[in-house]
């Protein structure tokens, strides 16, 4: 049986293109681009909206959805780089290349068990500890942290679309009121978080960060469940407007990001990838063949 996939937006790789750049550009150094960090965040919630909208694709054509498929799939497009990066490592490491660094042999564990973003959280270190690294020793394996928490989406997320599907057909309701749910919970989860636990677990834990996943999620439900619906034709560029300016003036290891907010941030990414449903310039202007290019890249 041919699987069935969702329809390819040229735009959504132009997101990536700009959310690469400000995180590249943050962490080359540049104090206008003190915010760049966010770009992690829009890549969060574009994963929450594609895997979201493969299930729900699947679940239509064949009732359910096949978990170790996914699994084998998801594996097959992360595991091969990312496990030459960290054998890479090891290898020079032994060579004696990271002789400075502290901890890599727990980092390495971390990357492969995914979970290094709580080994980072475990430690104590900040991610404004991780930037500011940069002026000196670089360290190999700092970029999991993120890769961590989609992984451990990807493991838990099919899982719970089964029970989604599951328990809509039981109650007569949708998915979209499901992960609306889920997504007004983990919005206001994020802030008790950094109440409780600190500016370290509102950035790097799992469930502090789940907001900006399950804001792409519901997109995904809304357009899943009401194909016609057209959006604003400024949603998109109201949204990648704001982004932009959340990217050159959210301050650098404090502020917002650090106290809860980032579910703010997930909003106006949803409300970019929304946007791009619908025809207009933001559209036009993210599917030009550069930005395509380095999106896809």
């Amino acid at each position: 049986m041919t699987r069935q996939t969702i329809g390819y937006q040229p735009a959504i790789d132009g997101v990536r293109a700009v959310s690469v750049a400000a995180v590249l550009l943050f962490h080359a150094g540049y104090p206008w681009m003190s915010g760049g960090y966010l770009g992690v965040s829009v890549f969060f919630t574009l994963s929450g909206y594609l895997i979201t909208s493969l299930l729900l694709v699947e679940t239509d054509h064949s009732g359910s959805v096949d978990v170790g498929a996914f699994y084998s799939r998801r594996a097959r497009r992360l595991l091969p780089a990312s496990l030459v990066c960290v054998v890479g490592v090891a290898v020079l490491a032994a060579r004696g290349w990271f002789a400075g660094v502290d901890h890599l042999r727990r980092d390495v564990f971390g990357a492969l068990f995914q979970v290094f973003n709580w080994v980072k959280l475990g430690s104590g270190e900040s991610y404004a500890d991780l930037t500011a690294s940069q002026a000196g020793l670089r360290r190999p394996l700092d970029h999991y942290w993120s890769l961590a928490i989609e992984e451990q989406f990807y493991w838990i997320w099919p899982l719970a679309m089964v029970g989604i599907g599951v328990f809509c057909r039981r109650r007569r309701t949708t998915p979209t009121r499901v992960v609306g749910a889920l997504l007004v919970a983990s919005m206001l989860a994020a802030p008790l978080i950094a109440w409780g636990w600190g500016p370290d677990a509102a950035y790097w834990s799992t469930p502090a960060r789940m907001a900006e996943i399950f804001a792409g999620a519901f997109v995904a439900c809304v357009f899943h469940t009401r194909p016609g619906l057209r959006p604003s034709r400024w949603l998109a560029p109201v949204c990648l407007t704001v982004l932009a300016v959340a990217f050159v003036t959210f301050p650098d290891g404090r502020g917002l990001a650090y106290q809860g907010a980032l579910p703010l941030v997930a909003v106006v990414s949803a409300g970019l990838v929304a946007g791009l449903q619908g025809p207009g310039m933001a559209r036009s202007v993210l599917s030009g063949r550069p930005m395509v290019a380095v999106g896809k890249v």
